[in-house]
């Protein structure tokens, strides 16, 4: 995904994408819509794993809308203030999914949703939160994954510095 996101990065120019911010949808669904599938379930427990399948999803839709606002013209800085309601909303999320076996079978995901939320959360009080979650990771990360993982965190801070250059 960030090798694409790079390559792509690497060919635009300005003056081919004057898509701004106006056509970018804000949420798939408002908040009442998204407690509303909750209550769709007769059984107790199948209603509380859709509440915690809801974290996961609001979880990578927070840090999808940030991701796609530092990718695309108008590039913002993962930083902008813009991005920070959204990064209240992925931190609650996060912190609320992170027991959730969903992230043990994706980790590449939650690899991504933490670096997202450490470039975001520069000279935020929820940088320790991320941070702290990316060093559990990293040092519980088989090593069997050690190199895919440090090679995506260096392309990550490769998407970040086409971004900012673009």
């Amino acid at each position: 995904m960030w090798e694409l996101t790079a390559q792509a990065l690497e060919r635009i120019a300005p003056e081919n994408c004057r898509q701004g911010m106006q056509g970018r949808p804000k949420a798939l669904c408002s908040k009442s819509e998204a407690s509303s599938f909750a209550k769709v379930t007769s059984s107790g427990q199948q209603s509380t794993r859709i509440r915690e399948e809801m974290h996961v999803f609001e979880t990578l839709h927070h840090t999808a809308l940030v991701y796609e606002r530092a990718v695309t013209y108008p590039h913002l800085p993962f930083n902008s203030p813009i991005n920070y309601s959204d990064l209240s909303h992925l931190y609650e999320s996060l912190n609320t999914s992170a027991p959730d076996p969903f992230w043990l079978r994706y980790p590449g995901l939650l690899l991504w949703v933490l670096l997202v939320g450490c470039a975001v959360s520069v000279k935020r009080e929820e940088r320790s939160y991320f941070m702290m979650f990316l060093a559990k990771v990293g040092i519980f990360t088989e090593q069997r994954w050690w190199f895919e993982s440090q090679s995506a965190i260096l392309k990550f801070i490769e998407v970040q510095r086409l971004a900012r250059s673009s």
